[in-house]
């Protein structure tokens, strides 16, 4: 009897029944100890004692009960009733027993680390002093660490993997801010429900400015959005605010708690009511957030996926409402503030488990001025901040379409790719942190009175950044606290009002840069450098593969003897035709070989854009390239892949086809016929049909080794 699919509708009763009971959230007890995981952001599923002192815990999957995932590092757990001053109890965690062989893995057998608070001793989390042993082999991967209890044995001590703040931390936040600021005189906060998960958890919409710039007019009914509105005519929701908006987004991967406590630094500035940075970011922007893009995740424990075993940051490009809800409501949210008022910047709040400190995924865009645009934010927070990594930021055009190898989603998927898809704003970003490791690279500079050029703060008394005293246990790295990840929220809002030079009170001037104008220089400097390496390393990877045969490593006199002069040795000259070039003069010991040499191509073959094939400006190769695509790519054999170009190259001098259309005549009949079988019927010109003919001789050894006499290759 076939299983019954999980449709939408389907998981929706199952939900009625489930929604209070959690897989990963249980309680054990063991004679006077008591371990439980049941609680928000809970992750235990089993627990088995091996000795009195010994403890291996299991964790649930991602997805679990509905959908099994490989993805399994959270835990979260508490202990009470072990006896004070007794020796070191060792617990065992069956964490990433599907993850044994991923690189993360062997990140966190470097970097790992616990966090620990003792209830109701401790105000604050913290990390075990005790280090973290991780273990691997073929069936089980298990990460290990110990502690001696030394509070009251009715204490109850958490376990986590980092320092949590779960859906109903959030609530609460939420709730406080809004009873404090309502009706406030200076701060224009609404707090808004934009629609439920599908476990019905709240997914809300936080607004936060002042009260300048505010008009009559209300905000726009979406279909679907805030239940609160049955429909257009009683919808009334908040005023439309004639200022630029900028959208923050948290938690869509329900794991990364480093997003939540980043945003608690935005916040904590924008709702500050005596703050300057603040006052100007209220009085200048409309700041649109979302704290829990994925609240079921968050309560259940998970660290990457939702409740349907689904990574919610590959759906922003067609989000499903009955699927997706949450990623459905950012979307229409985002789309219709970039109708009705000014969307500017867009940031998706995540972490990092395997590149350390602070930094940004950014988008590659084509046009020069938006690309330095594009750059400059990230450059302009890391001047406010010791641990954002400027030199750690991506922009790169890769880095959009890179494709999950488990579930075969791409990047443009994901939200700062699909937002500028869809908005066409440059400033789209991913902002991302390190669970525990801050590399604190930068040097501050002293914050400076932008009219007058006065000294507000020396950069030697910002102790939030500056405490000497941060140091991880087993490791000589500066390690991330809650205080920290706040601290780069702030640097964030510091860093919008920089860039837009708004601010009164700014590390620019004291900085080597000196103003937002020369930040912008030396970004475009650093574009066109990082162009005119990129375009180096295209021709150098070009020569090794096309030029150079196999592709292996050779001494300088080995590479001489087997490279073709090198493109850029090539001028570009108008041409109507197409033309070939002999290599007699390069490789006399060819001349007399009608056969295609394994590490040279007898003739290039050069053609202009104006004729209609579909091939491009050149093509060079050789048989051991085609060796090696042909063991990777058993169905097909493409032609190699070569840089784009500019501008056609063309060769200037013309050898006679005639020596062409002689070598294709000595080739076997049987290779003849295949060969003008896989020219296109569509190829009505004589060049264009030789030109396609010589092309095909370019792969003569790939056509001679396939037996068949219909080859299944493409060519």
């Amino acid at each position: 009897m076939n299983k019954r699919r999980l449709t939408p509708s389907l998981f929706k009763r199952k939900i009625r029944k489930l929604h209070d009971a959690c897989e990963s959230q249980n309680s054990y007890e063991f004679g006077s100890v008591k371990i439980s995981s049941k609680f928000d952001t809970g992750n235990i599923i089993d627990v088995k004692q091996v000795s009195e002192r010994n403890f291996i815990m299991t964790t649930v999957s991602d997805g679990e009960p509905f959908k099994k995932t490989n993805s399994k590092a959270w835990y979260h757990f508490s202990i009470t009733g072990f006896e004070t001053g007794k020796p070191y109890f060792t617990f065992r965690s069956n964490l990433t027993s599907v993850y044994k062989n991923a690189p993360w893995a062997r990140i966190i057998q470097q970097w790992a680390q616990t966090c620990i608070k003792i209830v109701p001793e401790d105000e604050k989390w913290k990390f075990i002093p005790e280090d973290i042993r991780f273990d691997r082999n073929d069936t089980v991967s298990l990460i290990q660490f110990r502690y001696q209890f030394d509070c009251s044995s009715t204490s109850v001590v958490h376990f986590c993997y980092s320092f949590p703040f779960g859906y109903e931390d959030v609530c609460k936040q939420m709730g406080e801010l809004q009873e404090r600021l309502k009706d406030h005189e200076s701060i224009y906060f609404l707090r808004e429900l934009a629609g439920y998960s599908l476990e019905r958890r709240k997914i809300e919409l936080i607004t936060i400015t002042d009260h300048s710039q505010k008009t009559e007019e209300r905000e726009p009914f979406i279909r679907r959005l805030f239940p609160s509105c049955k429909n257009r005519k009683t919808c009334k929701r908040g005023f439309i605010f004639s200022k630029p908006t900028i959208f923050f987004s948290s938690r869509v991967h329900p794991g990364e708690v480093a997003a939540s406590f980043v945003l608690n630094g935005i916040l904590e500035i924008l709702t500050d009511p005596d703050n300057e940075y603040g006052k100007l970011l209220r009085k200048n922007f409309v700041f649109k957030i979302i704290p829990l893009l994925n609240p079921d995740g968050v309560y259940r424990g998970y660290y990457r996926q939702d409740t349907m075993g689904n990574n919610l940051n590959r759906f922003y490009k067609d989000p499903k409402y009955e699927e997706q809800p949450s990623i459905y409501f950012a979307k229409q949210i985002i789309n219709q503030l970039n109708k009705t008022s000014k969307l500017v910047l867009y940031i998706d709040l995540h972490a990092h488990a395997s590149r350390k400190g602070c930094f940004m995924f950014g988008n590659s865009l084509n046009i020069i001025h938006q690309q330095v645009e594009n750059m400059a934010l990230p450059k302009v927070i890391s001047l406010n901040s010791i641990d954002f990594d400027f030199s750690q930021c991506s922009f790169a055009e890769a880095n959009m379409k890179v494709k999950d190898k488990s579930t075969g989603l791409t990047r443009d998927g994901c939200g700062r790719v699909a937002i500028w898809n869809d908005t066409g704003i440059p400033n789209s970003y991913t902002l991302e942190c390190h669970y525990t490791i801050g590399l604190k690279n930068n040097t501050l500079t002293d914050i400076v009175d932008v009219k007058t050029g006065e000294v507000v703060q020396k950069a030697e008394d910002d102790k939030e950044q500056t405490d000497p005293n941060l140091v991880m246990a087993g490791t000589k790295e500066n390690p991330y606290t809650v205080e920290s990840f706040m601290q780069i929220g702030k640097a964030v809002c510091v860093g919008i009002l920089d860039y837009y030079e708004l601010n009164t009170s700014s590390r620019i001037p004291s900085s080597e840069f000196g103003s937002m104008k020369n930040i912008r220089l030396e970004m475009r400097k650093l574009i066109e450098e990082r162009k005119r390496i990129a375009q180096i390393n295209e021709k150098n990877a070009y020569n090794r593969l096309y030029y150079g045969g196999n592709n292996k490593r050779k001494d300088s006199s080995s590479r001489k003897a087997d490279a073709l002069p090198p493109l850029s040795g090539i001028p570009n000259q108008k041409c109507d035709e197409i033309s070939f070039r002999n290599n007699f003069n390069s490789y006399p010991e060819m001349k007399n070989k009608t056969t295609l040499s394994s590490k040279v191509l007898l003739n290039d073959i050069l053609i202009t854009p104006d004729v209609n094939i579909p091939v491009r400006n050149a093509f060079r190769g050789s048989s051991s390239v085609m060796k090696k695509r042909k063991r990777n790519k058993k169905l097909n054999i493409n032609p190699p892949k070569i840089p784009e170009l500019k501008s056609p190259v063309i060769t200037p001098t013309h050898s006679d086809i005639e020596e062409i259309m002689k070598q294709y005549q000595d080739l076997p009949k049987a290779v003849k016929l295949k060969l003008k079988r896989k020219t296109s019927k569509s190829l009505i010109k004589k060049s264009t049909v030789k030109a396609a003919l010589g092309k095909k001789m370019f792969y003569t050894k790939a056509v001679l080794r396939k037996k068949s006499s219909k080859p299944k290759h493409k060519i």
